[in-house]
């Protein structure tokens, strides 16, 4: 049986996240110049109807459930809350109050509840990120450090051992800025062995493939302009540095994945060929 050492490492990273202060997130990544990755402040719409879950199950009673249903175009017209009765032969409904966020920005209630105390969780909604946007925000890190997803599913990752210290100051800042339960990332250093190697090969033999497969059919699907064809060109030469880099990781050639790529490059270079030639057919006639 043949053997080879490896000697290259990193992490398996995955976490758990929620709630979180996202002003201070903001201003920490911003000391590492990753604020660009800062979630989008919530909406008005996403917020409010988290207060309101919030309220709900708080005056929640024996007697009585309430729940938050959308009006049409909820972004404008906002939620009803409605209290349900249970009874034996039918459930009872009936509005118990209606709430919405105006074009200037103010809470109106209407109805029997506490706005002050809706407008306070509001507005610490509006201030926090989901653990959703948490989530979203890891993997974009993950993505420019060289990180991969070890499953098609993803929350499960690795990293090579180079990218190791940034992220974990990017993890730091994400656990002090969580609330309640808390974000908690973990990052479990690996050994590289063949399993290792095997796995992460197969990670990011997937990763490259489903991206430059998506390359191809957008230029397949779409009539797109010289600067949209342009940039998938710059799309796929950055999946050959992915590649390469990979190939420095994990110590061998990827030339199988290097012709995935290609394809891809060659499909929307193609298509601005032909693109051309219509322009210039185009402009012989127009003439």
């Amino acid at each position: 049986m043949q053997q080879r050492e490896i000697q290259i490492s990193g992490a398996v990273v995955y976490w758990s996240a929620g709630p979180t202060r996202r002003e201070t997130l903001r201003s920490y990544l911003e000391q590492i110049g990753m604020e660009e990755l800062t979630p989008n402040v919530r909406t008005d719409a996403a917020a409010l109807k988290s207060a309101l879950l919030e309220y709900c199950a708080n005056e929640k009673t024996r007697m009585f459930d309430l729940g938050v249903e959308p009006r049409q175009n909820q972004a404008k017209n906002g939620f009803e809350v409605m209290r349900k009765k249970r009874g034996a032969v039918r459930n009872e409904y009936e509005v118990a109050f209606s709430a919405r966020i105006e074009s200037w920005g103010g809470l109106i209630v209407e109805g029997d509840a506490n706005s002050e105390a809706i407008q306070q969780a509001f507005e610490r909604h509006k201030a926090q990120l989901t653990g959703a946007a948490i989530g979203k925000l890891l993997v974009d890190v993950l993505g420019r450090l060289g990180g991969t997803t070890l499953r098609e599913s993803g929350g499960v990752y690795w990293l090579p051992e180079e990218a190791l210290p940034a992220f974990e100051r990017v993890a730091a800042f994400v656990e002090e800025c969580g609330e309640e339960q808390g974000n908690k990332v973990y990052l479990l250093r690996t050994a590289m062995d063949e399993a290792t190697v095997r796995a992460v090969r197969d990670a990011i033999t997937a990763e490259v493939s489903k991206e430059s497969e998506a390359i191809v059919q957008e230029v397949m699907e779409n009539d797109f302009g010289d600067e949209a064809l342009a940039r998938r060109q710059l799309m796929a030469a950055a999946l050959h540095a992915r590649v390469s880099q990979y190939e420095r990781i994990l110590g061998e050639a990827l030339g199988t994945l290097h012709e995935v790529v290609r394809v891809a490059e060659q499909a929307a270079a193609a298509a601005e060929s032909v693109r051309e030639s219509n322009e210039v057919f185009d402009n012989l006639f127009d003439a």
